[in-house]
């Protein structure tokens, strides 16, 4: 609470919250030492006074009690104004910390993944980052939507993803990836341009709302490019046609929830698969895992991968399990690469 203190102390907020504390008192008593009234129509009076409601006198007003109205609305609308002022420039100072705190977090971001827009889309994706412990930073124009995700425990900042200083901000340098899926296809065609611009290794999913942008989207420097519309409807398709599999599936499985996921696994120089076969990894039998697919050096992708072919430099392995069984696959190959 230390930097709530400091700006409050900065921005006057003690005093202030102090003098709307004592006005209502102040009036209250003068009124009824001065005109004698009770606790009820000395406090009502204040009130209206303070509002400025200009309602009716509760009680016809002696001299001294007019003079003593006159000085108070001079003192006690003018502190109320400022009290207005003060409140407002304390919230907005809260707000302008928040901000350099979160920014303060994400130039500690190494190997991150971009997020622009923070609707449905965006914290579906975040979410999922999170879940798998992924290091991701959401970036979203409209302020209140900002706060929103702070409070649900997301990392976001506020800006217009558009714009060059804020993809800085979101230490585009040192991400790894990055997503848009802004409502507008011209905002991420925009988007890509510029991350591409700041970053050109940087590996950049965007989403097209019109299966028009995503030509557009590609020449802008977008490495994969998804319709929610396409996927979502040849899925449902699918679902149409295979009524019979999915049936069979379940009874034989009794609706049992599988957890797979499938996830890349990339073949660098220092890479403990370097120069093996599948069949000498058999990853099957010693992780659990099943390789789907390998892309090669050259882009071209084998399906099902060749297990007598030599994993190089560059290739792709495409590999299908359980949450558990790919961290345990990822976790021993980072301990093989840090050996000496």
């Amino acid at each position: 609470m230390r930097w709530w203190y400091r700006l409050s102390y900065e921005g006057h907020l003690a005093g202030v919250l102090l003098a709307l504390f004592l006005l209502p008192l102040v009036g209250t008593l003068g009124y009824m030492l001065i005109e004698g009234w009770d606790w009820f129509d000395a406090f009502y009076m204040t009130v209206i006074t303070i509002t400025t409601i200009g309602y009716k006198e509760v009680h016809p007003l002696s001299p001294a009690g007019r003079i003593f109205t006159v000085v108070f609305v001079f003192f006690g609308v003018g502190t109320a104004l400022y009290a207005l002022n003060v409140l407002a420039q304390t919230l907005l100072q809260t707000q302008r910390f928040l901000q350099r705190v979160t920014l303060r977090r994400v130039m500690r971001l190494s190997n991150h993944y971009i997020i622009c827009g923070g609707g449905r889309t965006g914290t579906r994706i975040a979410g999922e980052l999170q879940r798998l412990g992924k290091p991701y930073v959401l970036v979203e124009r409209q302020g209140a939507a900002v706060r929103q995700l702070r409070q649900q425990g997301f990392l976001a900042i506020e800006g217009d993803a558009t714009q060059e200083e804020v993809l800085n901000m979101a230490n585009i340098e040192k991400a790894a990836g990055l997503v848009t899926v802004l409502p507008h296809d011209a905002d991420n065609v925009f988007v890509v341009l510029t991350a591409k611009g700041l970053n050109p290794r940087l590996h950049i999913v965007a989403r097209a709302e019109y299966a028009s942008a995503e030509a557009r989207l590609k020449r802008a420097g977008a490495d994969m490019v998804v319709s929610p519309y396409e996927i979502g409807a040849v899925r449902l398709a699918y679902l149409l046609l295979q009524k019979s599999l999915i049936d069979t599936f379940e009874l034989v499985t009794k609706q049992i929830v599988m957890d797979v996921h499938v996830q890349e696994v990339q073949i660098t120089a220092d890479h403990p698969f370097v120069g093996k076969t599948l069949r000498e990894l058999d990853l099957t039998n010693r992780y659990r895992v099943i390789v789907l697919a390998m892309k090669l050096p050259d882009e071209r992708i084998e399906f099902p991968p060749d297990p007598n072919v030599e994993l190089q430099q560059g290739a792709t392995l495409i590999i299908a399990g359980t949450e558990p069984q790919i961290r345990r696959l990822e976790q021993e190959c980072e301990q093989q690469v840090e050996l000496p």
